[in-house]
C-alpha cells in the first residue's frame, strides 16, 4: 500500500507540474497572439505610407506628361527638356510598379498573419482544455490518495486487531 501511496502521489505531484507548464505555454500563446495582431496593424500602417508614395508616383507621371506636351510645343529647344520629362516618367512607372509588388507582398503577409493568428487562437484553446484535464486529473489523484490513506490507516487498524486477537 505504501509503494501505491507513493505512485498516486508522485502522479499528483507531476500532474499539477504539467498543469502548470500548460497554463504557462497557454500565457506565451496568448501573448503571440498579441504580438501578431500587433503586426497585422503595422501592416496597415505601411499599407498607408504605399498608398502616399502611389500618389506622389501618379502625381510625377502627370507632371512628366505635363512636361513632355510643353516640351513638344517649344521645338527643338525642348528636346532635352523631353529627355528628362521621359526618365521622369519611367521614375514615375517604376515607383508604381513597386508600389504594387510591396502590396501584393503585404496582402501575403496578412493572409499567413491571419492563419497564424488563428491558428494561435485555436491553440489557445486547446492549452486551457488541456491545462483544465491535467488540473482536474490532479485533483482526482489527491482525492485518491486521500482515499488511499484511508485505506491504509483501516488496513493498519484492521491488522492491529487482528493481531491483538490472534495474540488472545
Amino acid at each position: 500500500l505504501h509503494a501505491t501511496t507513493n505512485l498516486i502521489d508522485q502522479s499528483a505531484n507531476d500532474a499539477s507540474t504539467v498543469s502548470t507548464q500548460v497554463n504557462e505555454v497557454a500565457k506565451t500563446v496568448v501573448q503571440t497572439a498579441t504580438h501578431m495582431n500587433e503586426l497585422s496593424t503595422r501592416y496597415n500602417d505601411i499599407e498607408q505610407i504605399v498608398n502616399v508614395i502611389q500618389g506622389i508616383a501618379d502625381q510625377t507621371n502627370l507632371l512628366a506628361l505635363n512636361a513632355s506636351i510643353e516640351a513638344a510645343r517649344a521645338g527643338e529647344a525642348g528636346k532635352g527638356f523631353s529627355v528628362v520629362a521621359d526618365e521622369v516618367k519611367k521614375l514615375a512607372e517604376d515607383t508604381k510598379h513597386s508600389t504594387e509588388d510591396i502590396r501584393n507582398h503585404i496582402a501575403q503577409f496578412k493572409a499567413v498573419t491571419k492563419i497564424v493568428i488563428d491558428n494561435i487562437n485555436g491553440s489557445t484553446t486547446q492549452a486551457s482544455k488541456s491545462a483544465d484535464a491535467v488540473a482536474t486529473i490532479s485533483k482526482d489523484l489527491h482525492e485518491v490518495l486521500n482515499a488511499n490513506k484511508i485505506v491504509q490507516a483501516h488496513v493498519v487498524d484492521v491488522s492491529k486487531t487482528t493481531d491483538a486477537m490472534h495474540t488472545t
